[in-house]
């Protein structure tokens, strides 16, 4: 079709300034699946948690993510794949972000005050640009290339735009360009947020989804090792964590870097994501996608309510 490596080939083609759209649907389609994903989801929504504010929301403003973790997950793949695969200005990623905004406004109702920081909602979407360009980093990879980090924090930039905070106040101050994103990021994770019950709480219920979904019984020790070793450690501390075994997470590291090098080593997939065959572990909107070649990630019923 393109060759046995096209993929990165094209994305340096590409203008990361204005083509960033392209680039990172590109990047959706062929090199992300809901495996990662749901790595990017359990160490972004935990590191948005670390805040008293934060963690006090999802407990008070819903209990979804304690009380139905996978349909919690698969309610936010709605969101991922719309934003990675339509441009921002599309109707699809606007009625996301409508919908994404009245979500947070009906959990602001049960838990005032926890959806106020315009700085949760910067770290939130800096985290979708950066989680796996850390994950690279990580193990000792150099993570991503110049034109896709500019891409991504482009991309993310026009997102932010499109959020609004509690009581409707739009979403400022969004990081000038990728390393600003990354500093003020690490920044985030390295603050001192006073440790909670509900910070504890809700972390764990993240790593247990992730381990529920995708391992079974006898491997979930292993994957629990692996989310602890990918949380940064001022993270660990505050939601009360326990540090991964270091022989554990060495192995993880290796694992992760193996998996990073046997990818660049494979041919890049010749299909998107969304004509392969529907698998059972699919979530509602991916399964949406591939039934609709593409042409939505909404869920059906959701749809048909509009």
């Amino acid at each position: 079709m393109r060759g046995y490596k096209w993929l990165d080939r094209r994305l340096a083609e590409l203008d990361p300034h204005t083509q960033y759209h392209e680039i990172v649907r590109l990047f959706g389609e062929y090199r992300l699946n809901e495996f990662l994903l749901n790595i990017g989801y359990t160490l972004s929504f935990m590191d948005v948690s670390m805040p008293p504010h934060g963690a006090k929301g999802l407990v008070d403003g819903g209990r979804a993510s304690l009380d139905h973790p996978q349909q919690r997950f698969e309610g936010s793949l709605y969101f991922f794949w719309s934003w990675y695969l339509y441009p921002a200005d599309s109707d699809q990623v606007k009625r996301s972000m409508r919908r994404l905004n009245g979500i947070h406004a009906g959990a602001a109702k049960s838990a005032p005050g926890s959806f106020t920081e315009n700085i949760d909602y910067v770290q939130g979407m800096s985290l979708l640009a950066l989680v796996f360009h850390r994950l690279q980093r990580l193990v000792g990879l150099p993570g991503f290339p110049e034109h896709l980090r500019i891409a991504l924090h482009n991309w993310t930039r026009d997102l932010s735009g499109l959020l609004t905070a509690e009581n409707g106040v739009p979403v400022t101050d969004f990081p000038a360009d990728f390393d600003a994103m990354a500093a003020s990021a690490d920044a985030y994770d390295q603050h001192p947020w006073r440790q909670t019950d509900n910070g504890h709480a809700v972390s764990e219920a993240f790593i247990q989804q992730f381990c529920d979904r995708w391992f079974p019984a006898p491997l979930k020790p292993v994957a629990r090792t692996m989310m602890l070793t990918a949380i940064p450690e001022n993270v660990r501390h505050v939601m009360r964590l326990d540090d991964p075994h270091p022989v554990g997470a060495a192995l993880v590291r290796a694992g992760l870097r193996v998996m990073f090098t046997v990818q660049a080593w494979l041919p890049d997939p010749r299909t998107p994501i969304y004509r392969r065959k529907i698998g059972k572990r699919d979530s509602p909107a991916l399964r949406r996608l591939k039934e609709t070649d593409g042409r939505s990630a909404e869920p059906a019923k959701a749809a048909a309510r509009r």
